[in-house]
């Protein structure tokens, strides 16, 4: 039931996603196939100028997009979380035969699943539209950089975004508790939360120097922060829940 719950979150917001993403990828290859004489960023282009016009729309299109991509991934996690979990689908959502856990790990690994191929298609536009495939160049970076580090710098990453998205959720689940001004509530929790990390981090930083171990400390709090949020959240649906 858990793989079910996990592919119904998917296919509900995959056409928004993956139209966003096809027009991005489709003007980024415009992009490119308007600029085949540049290789660097700040050569003059001598095109006609209609085909600059057309370059330059393009080239303002293509970041707006990545941009709407972005924030398009954090107002659907959002609305999903707060429609599925506190608004008026939230009875046909806790009735599912599912645990609360389970329902709560599908929106976090979904929202995560989205987050990695947006990081995904954000990269590949830009590479795109900037022409920074160069083979050699990858090539060089990876024999500089371990495969070790690719993997913890990987491994932060995920943990980071995971601890957004629960920060997010947190946030929301808080403003719920509330029954007036619940967005304002929400945003006011997320702000806090984020004042509060940035303190510590802060602390973290002016008390550790060794670098290697700043990074092991700053890991490890992020797995705190992860699990906190997780179980505050979790506490809320299940015990403070306010349905509209």
């Amino acid at each position: 039931m858990f793989l079910k719950l996990l592919k119904y979150e998917v296919k509900s917001v995959s056409k928004w996603y993956l139209g966003l993403y096809a027009l991005c990828l489709v003007m980024a290859f415009i992009l490119r196939w308007l600029t085949p004489e540049f290789q660097t960023l700040g050569q003059s282009i001598t095109l006609p100028n209609w085909l600059y016009t057309v370059y330059s729309f393009s080239a303002v299109a293509t970041v707006l997009l990545l941009v709407a991509v972005m924030i398009a991934t954090i107002f659907i996690i959002c609305r999903r979380f707060s429609q599925d979990m506190f608004g008026r689908q939230a009875y046909l959502t806790l009735t599912l035969p599912v645990s609360t856990h389970q329902i709560l790990m599908s929106k976090v690994l979904v929202a995560l699943l989205w987050s990695c191929f947006n990081a995904v298609v954000v990269f590949i536009g830009i590479g795109l539209s900037f022409e920074l495939f160069d083979i050699s160049t990858w090539t060089l970076l990876w024999g500089q950089i371990s495969s070790v580090n690719w993997t913890v710098s990987l491994i932060q990453w995920l943990l980071a975004m995971s601890r957004e998205i629960l920060t997010i959720y947190l946030a929301i689940a808080i403003g719920h508790l509330f029954r007036n001004r619940q967005i304002l509530i929400s945003f006011l929790a997320y702000f806090l939360i984020l004042v509060l990390t940035a303190i510590i981090n802060k602390f973290l930083e002016i008390a550790i120097l060794d670098t290697t171990s700043y990074w092991v400390v700053m890991t490890l709090f992020t797995v705190v922060c992860i699990g906190i949020y997780y179980g505050m959240t979790y506490f809320i649906i299940k015990n403070r829940l306010n349905l509209q």
